[in-house]
């Protein structure tokens, strides 16, 4: 081969990598590897003109790369300088004019010097020092005082090529801005995994690990060393690539990720469940290039989770079954003794003067007392009856399969007669204690589940009106206002023609930030001459006068034409929650339910959340699980409302497609004073987690709430302590001018400047308790 050819072939193939250089840097977005194909082009650039002075060269050829490598220069996208060991500049590019002198059109001839003042300047005779004495290579950084612009960090690397002419120094310019945060980004998400608690492993596209962290070690007991080139447990039980079709891999191909429970083994041969998700990193044709699998040791969970249901399930102080439980066992009770056609009788307890005696002995003693009692009333029932603290001072007792009716009275009477025959001692001091019982059966008094709790309760209170420590059996003469009560129901029917019926909007709030999350459609009735009516009042009127279910179509359908009405200054990209009852989810009833969901989705009004209640859980007929399924397809958030307070088995609550569960008011009354009540919202919110569900607190009413609430980990709030239920209006205008919710924003009349002032005292009190909270809270 010809000398002159020889040359321009070394030319040619140290310019395309050169070129190859430049590409990866820029598709990377990295400075050093940049500056580094850039000083390679220039000394690339450098042998060229050499090679044009060569007469046995092809001159066309060679003036035509050269052409092409003057343009490449030009148009660099970093600042490029040629340069004398003094910092005279024989060329600069567009870019490196306008790093230093915006405006200037050539730096041809300047000294590097006059550009840089005070450290700057410093740091540049330094460099240029360090070159002049020999260096092959330099780098430094330094601020550059622009006139008439502010300081720009610049870094320049410079290439002493040892060469006359223009100057041995090739120089590239790059402006710093930003990397020194991308840095410390990119530092913080590594120290991030590594300091993870979940394992995490790095494959290649062929399930070979490159990469894991120490959690992967700590849980397997395999080192990183024995972990890289290997396939992970988890890809080894999909098949690999010899098992191509297996669901994971199928998934990940499919969707991108994969999640789920396997079981594996650790370096010692022990098995262990894991928990895995598995995520596809794409390349730039859409291929998986990576996989990033992160799994944590489930070992020791099942037991959290017996925990879980035993805090959920059972009163800690007395050991007896709580509210929920006593709803889910009267609930079976109630199916058995309408199969078998057997009585059933439900008992009520509330401890006389409780308050007083707590006053007296303290909360301690208190407790004791309460204890005192749940083994009385556990010595005084059946083997077969189930004992349950609803809350308070106030007990239950079931008596399934009644032989006689007189049975529960003769419990009741044994109640009075244990308490009568065994006082409490407390610091040498006996105490007699009594109770109000009430008493009511299956099927004579009612044949429903909420019937017999509020016949019952009824029973109790008149038992406490006629002076306490007795026992009285229910009677419709013992339920008050029944007369009232018939005039309110005919009075309702009449008030969906009036235009009486008011509908309102109860903010949510997201706990993380304080903004408005969505919002609970309330409905109201605004009876003439006595105002607007009770809510308590109101839902339980509904719900006895046959009329729930034509009010909540008629609900769905007016707030969906409201919100269309209103455009895009309306509840547009807001989630709007419906409360649903249990008679909607009947044979034969779901359907024209499903067809107005359907219709306010179509109207793309709003996100719609429907709230159901957990006895549609407990006993959804066989049609119910799949709807709700449909609905959730279709962009349906569903909601259980009353969490914690009703009978619902863990079993079913991961049968059906829920988004949240919202936690009822009555748990939160005693979460600042009660530690028995803030572990069971804590183990609520928990086992809502665990079952990957959202958590919405319903009744916070105190900023001491809000901050128990953020603390362990609630997602969302309501109540009066954010905002009392909105007009459409008002929910509008807060919506415009309150997100997120800081203190003072101007919203709508008195109650939006309530809500500005609630939020502030909300927020104050919370980022006091993140200041004050220990680390790892």
């Amino acid at each position: 081969m010809a000398p002159g050819k020889s040359n321009v072939v070394e030319f040619r193939r140290r310019a395309w990598s050169a070129t190859a250089n430049l590409c990866v840097a820029t598709h990377r977005d990295a400075a050093r590897p940049l500056a580094q194909g850039m000083l390679a082009l220039a000394a690339a650039a450098s042998q060229l003109e050499d090679a044009v002075t060569t007469p046995s060269l092809a001159l066309a050829d060679l003036q035509d790369q050269l052409n092409c490598y003057r343009d490449l220069f030009e148009r660099a996208p970093v600042g490029f300088l040629v340069m004398g060991l003094n910092g005279r500049i024989a060329r600069a590019n567009r870019a490196a004019a306008a790093i230093l002198t915006p405006g200037q059109a050539s730096l041809d001839g300047h000294f590097l010097r006059e550009f840089c003042s005070g450290d700057g300047a410093h740091q540049v005779a330094g460099h240029l020092e360090r070159l002049a004495r020999g260096a092959a290579f330099d780098l430094c950084e330094f601020t550059l005082e622009r006139p008439g612009g502010p300081p720009l960090p610049v870094r320049i690397e410079t290439l002493n090529l040892g060469t006359p002419g223009d100057g041995p120094l090739r120089a590239v310019l790059l402006d710093a801005s930003g990397l020194e945060e991308l840095e410390e980004g990119l530092s913080l998400a590594a120290s991030v995994v590594e300091h993870s608690a979940q394992a995490v492993i790095v494959t290649d596209a062929a399930y070979r690990t490159v990469a894991v962290n120490p959690a992967f070690t700590t849980i397997t007991g395999y080192t990183a060393t024995e972990a890289l080139g290997q396939v992970p447990g988890v890809f080894l039980q999909a098949g690999g690539v010899e098992g191509p079709d297996h669901p994971i891999l199928t998934q990940l191909r499919a969707r991108g990720y994969w999640q789920g429970e396997i079981a594996n083994r650790r370096k010692d041969g022990a098995p262990y469940m894991e928990w895995a998700q598995i995520n596809a990193i794409p390349d730039a044709h859409g291929g998986a290039k990576y996989y990033v699998c992160m799994f944590s040791d489930m070992t020791g969970q099942d037991a959290a989770k017996n925990s879980l249901v035993q805090l959920a399930y059972c009163d800690s102080l007395t050991g007896l079954a709580n509210r929920a439980s006593l709803l889910e066992h009267l609930g079976r009770a109630l199916s058995a003794a309408r199969r078998d056609k057997h009585p059933l009788g439900l008992i009520y307890i509330d401890l006389d003067k409780f308050k007083e005696v707590n006053d007296g002995l303290g909360h301690s003693g208190g407790d004791r007392l309460l204890q005192f009692f749940a083994a009385a009333l556990k010595a005084s029932v059946r083997r077969t009856d189930l004992v349950a603290r609803i809350g308070g001072d106030e007990f239950a007792i079931i008596m399934p399969d009644l032989s006689v009716e007189g049975a529960a009275g003769r419990v009741a009477a044994n109640i009075l007669e244990q308490l009568a025959a065994t006082p409490f001692c407390e610091h040498g001091r006996e105490l007699s204690v009594g109770a109000s019982i009430g008493i009511t059966l299956f099927p004579k008094d009612g044949k429903t589940l909420e019937t017999l709790l509020n016949c019952a309760d009824s029973a109790m209170y008149e038992a406490k009106k006629a002076g306490g420590n007795r026992a009285c059996f229910y009677s419709p003469q013992t339920s008050p206002d029944f007369k009232q009560h018939d005039e309110l129901a005919a009075d309702l029917r009449h008030a969906w023609g009036r235009r009486e019926l008011v509908i309102q909007y109860q903010p949510r709030v997201r706990l993380r930030d304080l903004r408005i999350s969505g919002c609970e459609v309330i409905l109201g009735w605004n009876r003439p001459g006595h105002g607007l009516l009770d809510q308590g009042t109101f839902s339980a009127l509904v719900a006895t006068t046959g009329m729930v279910m034509a009010l909540e179509h008629w609900l769905l359908r007016t707030v969906t034409a409201q919100a269309q009405r209103a455009g895009a200054g309306g509840l547009r990209e807001l989630r709007v929650a419906f409360g649903i009852a249990a008679p909607h989810f009947a044979p034969g009833h779901l359907a024209p339910l499903i067809r107005r969901v359907s219709a306010a989705l179509s109207a793309r009004a709003f996100v719609v959340e429907l709230e159901i209640p957990e006895s549609v859980i407990v006993r959804h007929s066989q049609g119910t699980v799949p709807a709700l399924a449909r609905l959730r397809e279709q962009g349906v958030q569903l909601t259980l409302r009353d969490f914690g307070s009703d009978a619902i088995a863990l079993r079913q609550l991961g049968a059906v497609p829920l988004t949240r569960v919202k936690i009822a008011p009555s748990l939160l009354r005693d979460l600042e004073g009660n530690p028995a009540a803030a572990t069971i919202v804590k183990g609520i919110i928990a086992l809502g987690h665990a079952f990957g569900l959202a958590v919405l607190a319903d009744g916070v009413e105190t900023p001491g709430q809000v901050r128990i609430l953020a603390q362990y980990g609630c997602d969302e709030a309501q109540g009066p302590l954010f905002s009392a239920p909105l007009s459409g209006a008002a929910l509008a205008t807060l919506l415009e001018q309150a997100a997120p919710l800081p203190a003072g924003c101007d919203t709508v009349g008195r109650a939006g400047t309530w809500l500005a002032r609630a939020v502030s005292r909300a927020i104050a009190c919370l980022r006091a308790s993140l200041r004050s909270a220990p680390r790892g809270v």
